[in-house]
């Protein structure tokens, strides 16, 4: 087999061929297993690949890369978010891995550390040696000498008795075919009916990282003695703290370790590739930047000059926010009902799973927890999937009757199953 043919850094002496067999190679590696079920990774190779065959030295700096592919602004820092270089490490590990499963490819690529430039090796490779030989005819009349008697050399009393073993053994055949295909649909429809709800943890479970739970801050800075917000504050803390640890115990159930951290002090990069976990939507940044993305989101309303939320949203975005009928006010305190989400997704933010329990309001915060930790008020929340989803993502809108302060009936407003 030749040597491979390497080109360092962007392509210096491609030709034409050459460059097509590049693109040809790109979409082979973008439709596989290892990048066709992510938006940002695909995203940054062809972008890279591109600009390397270009050899557009100055679109492979990371900042310019950071605008162009992830969306950040111009004149981002990228040493507060290093977006850019997270993602390249996983694109060059994926490469990695798809050329292990290919290692006799005529073209492989590789994205050295510390630049962002695709390196092209070529192979001129070598045809696998094809037997074109005239079959033996002879060796297959040798072998059917050898074959034992068939049914013409039988017996009559001995050809009635084999028909009738042939007969027995077709009946017998399509009656264990039978038999299996009903046992087949009876153990598919027990699966998808009764199993469904315990994988609900699954997306977060078979994932090789530690879940990371993040709580809203836990101090704020108080005016006044006598603020409104010293209540909420302190009782936004006990509720998502116990929803939290609620949370925590149905993930060690299932053998899954957990992290509590502050959604305030958190960054990317501590996130990044964690199965998430976000309790509490009160003053946490992190539930407003994931869930940017879906049809239900939280919105707030603040006091002039004041920290303080004055009132708190559910907005479907299809609709108009002003129209919202599901808003607390939190300035008269805590009246009837309460309002919150459930949701789990693939975030592409973290590129890992999300699941959210906020509410607008501490008790049904801890009533959304609740729910993710109960396998029964779970498989209720699930069997309004519709037949064909495909169990990944989901987000539920709830409503929280408050009996003096205390939790009372849910009842669920709107789903989204995608």
């Amino acid at each position: 087999m030749a040597s491979p043919q390497v080109m360092d850094g962007p392509s210096k002496h491609l030709s034409p061929e050459q460059s097509e067999e590049v693109l040809n190679t790109l979409q082979e590696i973008l439709h596989s297993q290892h990048f066709s079920k992510s938006k940002r990774y695909p995203a940054l190779l062809e972008y890279c690949v591109r600009n390397s065959l270009d050899h557009n030295l100055d679109a492979l700096k990371e900042r310019v890369i950071g605008y162009e592919v992830f969306g950040r602004a111009p004149d981002y820092d990228s040493n507060d978010d290093p977006v850019v270089r997270i993602a390249a490490g996983e694109v060059r590990r994926r490469l990695a891995q798809y050329f292990q499963e290919h290692p006799n490819a005529p073209l492989q690529m590789d994205l050295p550390s510390g630049h962002y430039a695709i390196d092209f090796k070529f192979s001129a490779g070598e045809l696998p040696n094809v037997d074109t030989a005239e079959p033996d005819h002879g060796a297959a009349s040798s072998v059917a000498e050898n074959l034992p008697e068939t049914e013409s050399h039988l017996p009559n009393d001995r050809v009635t008795e084999t028909r009738r073993g042939i007969a027995f053994s077709k009946r017998t055949i399509v009656t264990s075919a039978l038999i299996f295909c009903v046992a087949a649909s009876f153990g598919l429809w027990a699966f998808l009916h009764f199993f469904k709800q315990p994988n609900f943890w699954q997306p977060l479970v078979r994932v090789n990282r530690p879940v990371v739970v993040l709580l809203p801050p836990i101090f704020r800075k108080i005016e006044s003695p006598s603020d409104p917000i010293v209540y909420l504050d302190g009782d936004v803390r006990l509720n998502t703290a116990i929803g939290a640890t609620d949370i925590c115990g149905a993930l060690r159930d299932r053998g899954k370790h957990c992290q509590i951290m502050s959604a305030e002090t958190t960054t990317l990069a501590e996130i990044y590739n964690n199965p998430v976990v976000l309790v509490g939507a009160i003053g946490d940044p992190w539930v407003q930047r994931l869930m940017e993305p879906l049809r239900f989101q939280f919105f707030r309303e603040e006091v002039p000059s004041s920290p303080r939320w004055k009132y708190g949203y559910i907005v479907d975005r299809t609709q108009s926010a002003v129209n919202s009928p599901w808003f607390v006010d939190f300035i008269s305190g805590p009246g009837q009902k309460e309002y919150f989400i459930i949701a789990r997704f693939q975030s592409e933010t973290t590129d890992a799973p999300v699941v959210i329990a906020a509410g607008l309001g501490s008790t049904s915060s801890r009533s959304a927890a609740d729910y993710l930790a109960s396998p029964e008020k779970m498989a209720q929340i699930l069997s309004l999937a519709p037949p064909k989803w495909k169990g990944t993502n989901f987000e539920v809108v709830c409503q929280l009757e408050l009996i003096k302060g205390q939790p009372g009936h849910v009842k669920v407003l709107a789903t989204q199953f995608w």
